[in-house]
């Protein structure tokens, strides 16, 4: 063991230039291992943050009734409400499912 330490030493006095630039290598992988951890944290808090302040946090469910066997949702006039809303868009989009820093399972409609 005394001879392997001997040889590393030896050869680290004669190759400097050599022994600087592995340390400066694994200095830098090691720094840009830590920083990617940590842009993709903090990647991930905006992006949640952009999906918040869009889309809100409140959750609209509408599905069809029990008495419906195609489980599809039909579109029907409104009747007396049509008169204090100016305009209906009837719209169907899938279901998003997204999972926050905390684990926690919150779904977008």
């Amino acid at each position: 063991m005394g001879i392997l330490i001997k040889y590393t030493l030896l050869n680290i006095k004669e190759h400097k230039f050599r022994t600087f630039l592995i340390v400066l290598s694994i200095m830098l992988s090691v720094g840009l291992f830590f920083s990617s951890l940590s842009i993709s944290d903090a990647l991930t808090e905006i992006i949640m943050e952009n999906i918040r302040s869009s889309i809100g946090t409140a959750e609209v469910v509408i599905s069809p009734g029990r008495y419906n066997s195609s489980g599809l949702l039909k579109e029907e006039p409104l009747g007396e409400a049509s008169k204090l809303i100016d305009y209906t868009i009837g719209v169907v989009e899938k279901q998003v499912s997204f999972q926050d820093i905390n684990k926690k399972m919150n779904k977008l409609i």
